[in-house]
């Protein structure tokens, strides 16, 4: 009795500084839910945030009780000067936590690599959740966002996707890296859809997308299927579209507004076909949750949601409107074919999206760097000499 009094006086609690400039949207998800599966008896969880336009005004209560918040004013654009700002606030913020390890989620978040020869022995991890030279539709802009992932990928840290292109993006950097699917809570899913009435019928099939109205998620290509298939059925954008795309949607397009997740799973557990148009994603949080809520899925082939979704076995994949309407008319017509995609998606998301995967996968993640405090240099090591078998840049 008394040795075991003695090892659990000595279990330590370990300091985890989260890093997020992109605090709303599924970045926000998947911080949140790291922190709230991971053992807080383990862990301590501080959790350095911006405020973005997106941000949720209850955005606490995607947290649990003992997480530590500290406010970092940090843009999105880059501004040189306040970049600079930032980047000292953050080192405050990282000399008041004492961390054992920096967890940066988001690409402007990745700057705390530069306070890496400030704080050694500190491991940092980077999740990008899409890297930022997938961001720009200019050609100069992806070479000038390559150059700087590539000069921030030479600070000592370790490079953990969402997903497995995600992971293989890195490469273009000469950088190894490793991947941790994202979690997608399929029992909480199941237990709303569990809750609603049966789907009224309807004089047209509903076809759902959520998300935000960035030019990421390109609304313009869903519009576009929207309007190809006016006739045919009715469409949903499930939250916040700017006001260019409002006064400029077909007759048979509805918008809901910026809503809460579970008002989101509600919603998508409504339509008929959920048809994802993004350009890029680390892994789309809200195309898992319709696999889930065991709705067909009819997607643009983008980076990321080709990790979820898998031609003619959890969906449908086509990189035009006409290919998209196309395949929403095909699954419409074959309601075996809804059901075998609806199926086969939510067998997905449970085989390789389930929570007791991740938690441990993110555990080990974690205590594996903070017990060998050397890790990131030997990740560092390792990755200069990968930089011959790295791809060619984009």
């Amino acid at each position: 009795m008394v040795q075991e009094k003695q090892e659990v006086a000595n279990i330590r609690t370990f300091k985890v500084l989260s890093v997020c400039q992109a605090f709303g949207g599924g970045v926000l998800r998947a911080l949140s839910q790291i922190v709230s599966h991971l053992d807080s008896k383990t862990f301590e969880h501080h959790v350095a945030w911006s405020q973005r336009e997106e941000t949720p005004a209850d955005w606490q209560r995607e947290f649990p009780p003992g997480t530590i918040f500290h406010h970092w004013n940090c843009q999105r654009e880059i501004n040189l000067l306040k970049d600079a700002v930032a980047l000292y606030q953050l080192l405050q913020i990282v000399r008041q936590v004492q961390p054992d390890l920096i967890h940066a989620h988001s690409s402007k978040s990745g700057i705390v690599r530069l306070l890496a020869p400030l704080i050694p022995g500190v491991p940092i991890i980077y999740t990008p959740h899409a890297f930022s030279f997938l961001h720009s539709t200019k050609k100069w802009g992806r070479w000038a966002y390559l150059g700087a992932e590539w000069m921030l990928a030479r600070f000592p840290s370790d490079i953990i996707g969402v997903s497995r292109s995600e992971a293989e993006s890195a490469r273009v950097l000469g950088c190894s890296s490793e991947y941790i699917n994202n979690m997608c809570d399929a029992e909480a899913i199941t237990r709303i859809v569990s809750t609603l009435p049966p789907r009224a019928p309807r004089g047209k099939p509903l076809v759902g997308m959520a998300g935000r109205g960035l030019p990421q998620k390109n609304p313009d290509l869903f519009m576009d299927v929207a309007r190809r298939l006016e006739r045919e059925m009715d469409f949903l954008w499930i939250g916040y579209l700017p006001e260019q795309y409002l006064m400029d949607r077909p007759a048979n397009l509805k918008v809901t507004g910026w809503l809460e997740w579970e008002q989101v799973i509600r919603q998508i557990a409504q339509v008929d076909i959920y048809l994802h148009t993004a350009l890029w994603e680390g892994v789309p949080m809200t195309v898992l949750e319709a696999m889930a809520a065991k709705r067909p899925v009819v997607a643009y082939p983008g980076q990321g949601t080709t990790d979820a979704v898998e031609q003619g076995v959890t969906g449908l994949l086509a990189s035009d409107a006409d290919g998209l309407a196309n395949s929403i008319r095909l699954v419409r017509r074959c309601p075996n074919l809804a059901d075998i995609l609806g199926q086969q998606g939510y067998d997905r998301v449970t085989r390789n999206f389930e929570s007791a995967l991740f938690t441990k996968q993110w555990t080990d993640a974690y205590l594996n760097r903070i017990r060998s405090p050397n890790a990131n240099l030997a990740s560092l090591t390792t990755s200069l000499k990968d930089v011959r078998q790295a791809n060619s840049p984009i």
